[in-house]
This record gives C-alpha cells, structure tokens and sequence, in this order.
C-alpha cells in the first residue's frame, strides 16, 4: 500500500510536469497553447500537494488504515483542482471532464467498492458546481441563473456524465474485485512457493555433505554452510572461483567430466589447515536458474572413513596372519606340553647331580619362554576391535596414563615427568589404543634406563607445532646405534632379554592408523627421544 501510495504521487507530478513542458514548448516553437493560462499555479499547487502527501506518508509508513485514508484525500482534492480546471477552461467547452474518468478508474486500485461510487458521486457534483460557476464567472452569452435552475446545454451534459461517471465506477468496482480476487490467489501461490522456497534452502543449507553448483566451465555460483565448513573457506572466497582449481582437478583428463547423464565421481587428498583429508566429489549435470546447464558438485570428508579402511586392510592382514599363527601354536604347544611334562617327570627321578638338574632347569625355562613368545605373537597376529575416533585432548590422556603408571607395581622406581606446551592438542584419535602405544613406549623407555643404572628417568612431552600435535617420549638410556634404530619396527627384534620384539610393531602400527608420522632419534650411552606427530583437529 505505501509503495502503490508513493506511485500515485509521483504519477501526479509526472503528468503536471509533462503539462507545463508542453506549454513551455508551444510558447518557444510557436505551437497551440493548452486551453488554459494557469499551468504553472497548477503545477506550483500540485508540486505544494504532493510535498504534503509524503510527508503524511513517511510519517505513516507502519499505519496501513492512515495511508488508505491519505489516498482517499488526495483523490478528493484531484477531483476539487480538475474542477476548477473545468471552470476555468470554459465549463461546458472544456474537455477536461473526461479527467473525473481518470480518477475515479485510478480510486478503483487504491480504495474500496464504496468510495469509489463515493468519488464518482463527488465528481459529478463537482463538476455541476463547475459548470454553474462558469456561467457566474465568465461571459458566454446567458445571464445569471439560479443555482439549481438547469440550462438545457448543462442538464445535457450533466446526463452524459452522470452516464459516464457510473459506469467506469461500475467497470472499476467489478474489475477492482476479480484483480483482488486473482491478487488474492496469486499471493498464496507466492506464499506457498516462498515456503518451499525456505524448506528447499533450509535442506540444501542443512545437508550433511558439501553441495556447489557451478556453471559448465566450473565457475561457482552457490556453495551451502556445509560445504564452506568443509573446504574451511567463506563464501567470498568460492563463489566466482573454480571448482576444478579448488579440488585439483583437470578435466582435459577426464576428472569431473560427465558422459550423458551419467555421475562422474573422484577422489581427492588436499590440505587444510595443515590437515592432510580425502575428499569424495562427485559431479552431476543440472540445469540452472538462468536455463543453461550446469554441476552439480557433492563432496563428503572420508578422512575417517579412509583411516577406518586402512585399519580393515590392516585387520585382513592380520588374520590371514593368525589363522597361520593358530596353526603352528598347535603344532607346537602340544609338542611343548609333552616336553614340559617330561622334564618335570625326569627331574624328579634324575639322582642328585647338579649338572643334570641346571639342563633340566634350562629345558623348562626355555619352554616356558617358547610358550610366552607365542602367545605374544598371537596376541600381536589376532585382530583387534575396530578403533573408535573421536575427538581426543593428547594432554589429559598422558596425564590419566601418568596416573596409571603411578600405581603399577612393575615400575614402581620410575621416575615419569610431563612437559606441556601452550594451547590444545586435540587430535581425532582412539584412547584405549593410544594407551596401548603410551605403555609399549614408556615400558620399553624405563627398560632402556634401568640398564644404563643411573636411575630411569623417563619424560612424556606434548606441544603443538604449526598444524601438528607433537609427542615425544624421551629417556636417559643406554641408547641405540644406527642398526638398531633401523631394525626398531621390525617384527621379532627385540634389545632386550625378556620381550620377543612386537612391542615397537605394535607403536608403528597404530600410529599408522591414527594417520601419524614416528621418528626416532638416539644416541649410544644418552638416550633416546621417539617423536610422534598427529595432525591436529579442528573442530568445524
């Protein structure tokens, strides 16, 4: 209502200024004049009238029943102007009465059925008025009359407007009703298309994967929340850009191209943040707003899922592996239970002779050893539960490893110190397994130390180095040479008497899983410093 109430009085001024340019240009180039000298007082009222009306409109914004009623006025005081208008221009030989027509077809879009038969109605009696004035003000041959005395010339004319006036108020009223009756259905139809306007958005901003749509050369014109969260870039940073350049791709080699209607999908590393993640994009052809076609690109993080796969590759292996292990144990643990049976029994009989009972000491020790060494290795071959990732603060777990450790009976003479840098080592990470690599490597720290005899001394530190959550566990131990350290994850290479060398296996595979990186760095008779690197978890 306010916008079609500013229109009206623009339209006024539009029409006035158009009448007075066209004086001013009949007076230069010699035309005929308009019929009437009073153009530029009616401008000057007009231009006055309307700098009232939308200041009372402005004033009026928020108030739908004033602004109606602000129209009603100006439609009132356009019939009184024309009015005078037809007065001056001779009553009865002025042809501006065709103007009430006008108004009364313009209060139709703006007013109700009542007042526009309400302004015909007031036209008519204005334009009466009119036509008596004329004959009171200006000399047209016929004398004064009575107000209501009817000259036969004005009741002709008076019937012929009467005519005029009510039926375009009529034609006004029924067309003024079917345009409200189809306004009325067309804005529900806006309404409903609105509403599935915002559910469409609401699901496309909602969706658990990244969604762009981009134009067949690959120019992004929409990217959703998800897929800003995705890449780690704002909206100004991809709509315009590429797509192809974002993920890598380069279609001249088939990767992002589409056959037909067929999907075309790829996979993809990058880096963000510092974070190495997979990304699966799949293209497919869609047609845009604008009717040219288009991609639609949908891509998910398989980060996780790609971790998840590793470790079942992993798993596989080790199965193949156990069920091998599972075999030779039998054929060898009952083989080891007869010939521990045995010397038992002999070394019971055997006289009392102390060589005979130090290799019968040594037979059962070593079977005993060769039994451990499988069950270690079966523990090592057997697969294990599938790691759980979430999102892990690597400070709290080695501080609730220290306190475990702590209260181990077994190491109970170490001496476990923590050092932890600023911020939070967040990783994406498994905890039970975790503390599975935090035992293997403090175990085997304190093992390092205890041998060197000046006390084990063992240090856990944590920080964060760019993009990178660094772990290091450092010791004051008799330390490794290059051979040693070359062999350090090889299966079944073990420093020390009573490990069967699965421990370190063990560390580098599950740092493998968690998508880390191990160094190892010794010196003989210093220590050694094993670093561990994570990469870092943003939270989305």
């Amino acid at each position: 209502m306010y916008t079609r109430v500013l229109s009206l009085i623009v339209y006024r001024l539009v029409l006035v200024s158009l009448a007075l340019l066209y004086q001013l240009t009949a007076f230069v180039l010699d035309w005929p004049l308009m019929p009437f000298n009073w153009s530029l007082s009616l401008v000057l009222a007009v231009s006055a009238l309307s700098v009232v009306y939308y200041w009372s409109l402005s004033r009026r914004r928020d108030r739908r029943q004033k602004i109606h009623n602000l129209a009603l006025v100006q439609f009132i005081l356009d019939v009184a102007i024309i009015s005078v208008l037809v007065a001056l221009t001779g009553g009865l030989n002025s042809n501006l009465n065709v103007a009430y027509l006008a108004i009364i077809v313009l209060a139709a879009i703006f007013l109700e059925k009542i007042a526009i038969y309400a302004i015909a109605l007031l036209s008519l009696s204005l334009y009466y008025l009119s036509l008596n004035l004329t004959t009171f003000l200006l000399p047209f041959g016929y004398g004064p009359r009575g107000f209501f005395d009817l000259e036969p010339r004005i009741a002709e004319a008076m019937l012929v407007q009467f005519f005029l006036c009510f039926v375009t108020a009529l034609i006004s009223a029924f067309i003024q009703a079917a345009y409200r009756s189809n306004r009325k259905e067309l804005d529900e139809r806006e309404r409903r298309i609105e509403s599935l306007r915002v559910i469409r958005k609401k699901i496309v901003e909602n969706l658990p994967s990244g969604l762009i749509i981009c134009d067949l050369k690959g120019e992004i014109d929409f990217v959703n929340h998800m897929g800003r969260r995705l890449l780690q870039k704002s909206n100004h940073e991809l709509v315009g850009h590429n797509v192809f350049d974002i993920f890598n791709l380069d279609p001249a080699k088939g990767e992002g191209r589409i056959e037909g209607r067929f999907i075309s999908r790829v996979e993809r590393g990058m880096v963000l943040g510092g974070v190495k993640k997979t990304f699966g994009v799949s293209f497919s052809p869609v047609n845009l707003e604008s009717g040219q076609h288009g991609y639609m690109v949908v891509y998910q993080d398989l980060t996780e899922i790609k971790m998840l796969e590793r470790y079942k590759e992993l798993e596989d292996r080790m199965s193949a592996v156990g069920k091998v292990a599972a075999g030779v144990a039998h054929e060898i643990r009952n083989p080891l239970a007869a010939i521990s049976g045995s010397v038992h029994v002999l070394r019971e009989i055997l006289p009392e002779d102390q060589t005979a009972r130090e290799l019968a000491g040594i037979v059962s020790a070593e079977t005993r050893r060769l039994n451990d060494f499988i069950s270690q290795f079966l523990a090592y071959a057997k697969p294990g539960a599938p790691p759980d990732f979430k999102p892990l603060n690597l400070a709290d777990a080695l501080r609730e490893f220290g306190s475990l450790v702590k209260n181990d009976a077994y190491m109970r003479d170490l001496d476990l110190r923590f050092t932890f840098g600023p911020g939070d080592p967040v990783i994406l990470g498994d905890h039970a397994k975790l503390n599975q690599v935090f035992w293997n490597l403090t175990r085997n720290a304190w093992q390092a130390s205890k041998k060197r005899g000046e006390g084990a001394r063992v240090e856990l530190a944590c920080r964060l180095d760019d993009q990178d959550v660094v772990l290091q566990v450092i010791d004051n131990g008799v330390g490794m040479n290059d051979e040693q350290i070359r062999d350090l994850f090889t299966p079944f290479q073990s420093f020390s008497n009573s490990g069967v060398g699965l421990g370190m296996s063990i560390v580098y595979d599950m740092i493998q899983m968690h998508q880390g990186t191990i160094d190892v760095k010794s010196e003989v008779d210093v220590g050694t410093c094993v670093e561990i690197r994570f990469h870092r978890y943003h939270k989305e």
